[in-house]
């Protein structure tokens, strides 16, 4: 069994003049990461799931896959701050909606390759239901590996 360990900025934070500063930052700015709500990795290696975890937040869904490759991570989801999911070809072949739905929707079931030719994710399906933005509306579960 591989442990899960997740990430997000929706707990820990404080309003200070209507702007919302999360508890983790991003080193290249100084500032909370922002765009990103939540990123779950499933790795043999807690300790190492927990940094990848933490550095997915801060690189956010336009620095995901390269990311994962560099961390040699085979198995990770990537929640926006606008409700779309992010999902890599391994963890999305896992992934059961409990809507009934089973992977990455029809319209992404392709995953497109990278310069090298690796298989790297695409914006699986949206989390919210249209008028729910930021709230997890959609549950899931994970087959075991």
């Amino acid at each position: 069994m591989r442990p899960f360990v997740t990430s997000g900025n929706y707990e820990r934070y404080f309003e200070y003049e209507g702007r919302r500063y999360a508890h983790v930052l991003d080193p290249r700015t100084g500032y909370p990461a922002t765009g990103t709500a939540s990123v779950t990795v499933v790795h043999r290696d807690p300790v190492l799931a927990d940094a990848a975890a933490t550095a997915l937040l801060v690189g956010g869904v336009d620095d995901f896959d390269a990311l994962c490759a560099r961390l040699g991570l085979e198995q990770a989801l990537l929640i926006t701050a606008g409700g779309d999911v992010r999902l890599t070809p391994a963890l999305a072949a896992r992934v059961h909606w409990l809507d009934g739905r089973t992977g990455p929707p029809a319209d992404t079931a392709g995953h497109r390759r990278n310069r090298q030719g690796d298989a790297v994710s695409r914006i699986a399906r949206r989390w919210t239901a249209p008028g729910e933005r930021g709230t997890a509306s959609r549950a899931l579960r994970v087959t075991s590996a």
